[in-house]
């Protein structure tokens, strides 16, 4: 089993001390979208299931069974990757706060309001 996290920073861990001093610099949501297709393609060989399962994660629709569903999982990643930085940035900001949970969410109107 593979299971996606998103870095979670907890106020009192010498990590976010030092993302607060400067001296450590959390990955943005592009950055962090161009790691997990890397990730993703380099996944030779390996038969596991992955998950994507966690509220943080900003690809909650990647998952399946390597190495079936591997087209499928890094096809989410790189049409985020595509998008235009207006769209990864309202994609980002719906999905963190919850309102949109798929890339298909910005065709919606009212949910892409929410994050506008």
């Amino acid at each position: 089993m593979i299971r996606l996290r998103t870095l979670a920073l907890s106020e009192s861990t010498p990590t976010a001390q030092q993302r607060r001093s400067g001296e450590f610099d959390k990955m943005g949501e592009v950055a962090t979208a161009k790691e997990l297709l890397l990730f993703q393609e380099d996944l030779n060989g390996i038969e596991s299931s992955v998950k994507s399962d966690h509220v943080l994660n900003l690809f909650s629709e990647v998952g399946g069974r390597l190495p079936r569903d591997k087209e499928k999982m890094t096809s989410t990643v790189g049409r985020f990757l595509q998008l235009s930085p207006v769209q990864q940035m309202l994609f980002s900001i719906g999905r963190r706060m919850h309102r949109m949970s798929m890339l298909s969410d910005l065709d919606d109107p009212f949910k892409v309001g929410y994050a506008e």
